[in-house]
């Protein structure tokens, strides 16, 4: 059959789905923790070919590719000071996606489900029901619910990955709306195993009790210091970046999503969004521990967009440089290896996450000896 089916490994970004006129695509997760496509009825495939029109995976090219010349680099953040402290960098995401509302747009973005323990896309379309999106969800987000609400007679901001914004420009192309839609993309490392977060939560339940609510990244000592999570249950739980077993394999780059490793085309200044953003790291804001998002504009719809909320006195904006802008960002795909399997399989049959890590730690030296070189040499 000429239809989604026909590829393997895809980013998942479930675009597919919502496009299919005769709704005979699911969005399940697969054996690794991740998203991907499923034909339930595949006897009544017609070929339109739509799933595969739409498919970012399927394109070598992006929906729309930005010109240098085109695109405006800044550190940025939100000058209401609960919105930047309640952020996980400065709170422009959520100021863009509060503007678009108060514009008469419905927003597209992701909250936390505390239930189902996923990320998940919904569809806010006032400011009340948009304080849920707040703050970063490091795990992959189902999307088919929240991209079934776009329709031909709407206006949105859509906030996703890269991979999920390409698909989601071709879906609006497709649609002839376009120009009704404001999309906003991520900086993006990788995406880990939804699998590895859900046995994180089950190794700490003994300290937490039933999940409340989750801050993937918090920044109760400071910005710089806001890669530890917090969930908060019958008892609130803090853990660093180094005594968090979910983080310590998400950041070895050693079992993200086969795509994350094979087949990115989104590093650096390479997006189908109108803005980009996330944190802004490196030397520039290096003694600011409010917080900064990193922020390129690549379209004249997003230009204007920036221009408003800096006019509006909403956000506060540096102009810098693209090379300060990319100078802390991963720049290629993540790194291949061999241990991948082994380290999924490790994470969906059980094995304790401590051993995990170490195994993930190991793979990442074999998989580049030069950090053993390097170590030697005392850099």
């Amino acid at each position: 059959m000429n239809n989604i089916s026909v590829l393997k490994d895809c980013y998942g970004c479930g675009v597919c789905v919502v496009a299919c006129p005769l709704n005979i695509i699911e969005l399940r997760e697969n054996k690794d923790g991740f998203y991907s496509p499923v034909i339930i009825n595949p006897e009544k495939c017609v070929e339109c070919h739509r799933c595969l029109d739409v498919c970012a995976f399927n394109h070598d090219k992006l929906a729309h590719q930005p010109s240098s010349e085109g695109t405006s680099c800044y550190g940025s953040w939100s000058l209401n000071p609960e919105v930047r402290a309640t952020s996980t960098s400065g709170g422009l995401g959520f100021e863009i996606a509060r503007h678009m509302i108060l514009k008469g747009y419905q927003a597209i973005v992701v909250r936390y489900n505390t239930v189902k323990h996923r990320a998940e896309h919904y569809a806010a379309s006032t400011v009340s029901e948009l304080m849920a999106s707040k703050g970063s969800k490091y795990i992959p987000s189902y999307t088919a619910d929240g991209f079934s609400a776009i329709n031909k007679r709407g206006k949105y901001v859509i906030v996703g990955l890269p991979c999920q914004a390409d698909s989601i420009r071709r879906y609006m192309q497709k649609l002839g709306i376009e120009r009704d839609c404001l999309i906003v993309d991520l900086l993006c490392h990788g995406t880990p195993s939804r699998k590895s977060w859900v046995r994180y939560l089950s190794s700490i339940e003994s300290k937490t009790g039933r999940v409340l609510n989750v801050d993937f990244r918090y920044k109760g000592d400071g910005w710089h210091k806001s890669s530890c999570s917090r969930v908060e249950g019958e008892k609130e739980f803090v853990v660093d970046r180094e005594n968090n077993p979910f983080y310590r394999i998400f950041f070895s780059d050693m079992c993200l999503n086969k795509c994350c490793h094979y087949s990115c085309k989104y590093k650096l200044l390479n997006s189908s969004a109108d803005i980009r953003i996330g944190d802004f790291w490196g030397k520039t804001y290096e003694r600011n521990e409010e917080g900064v998002n990193a922020v390129a504009a690549f379209t004249e719809k997003g230009h204007q967009v920036l221009k408003e909320l800096r006019e509006k006195g909403i956000c506060y904006f540096e102009a810098r440089s693209v090379e300060e802008f990319i100078s802390a960002q991963m720049p290629d795909c993540a790194p291949r290896s061999l241990w991948r399997p082994i380290l999924l399989w490790c994470v969906c049959t059980g094995v304790d996450l401590k051993k995990v890590v170490v195994l993930a730690k190991v793979s990442r030296v074999l998989n580049n000896p030069m950090i053993i070189w390097n170590k030697i040499k005392g850099k």
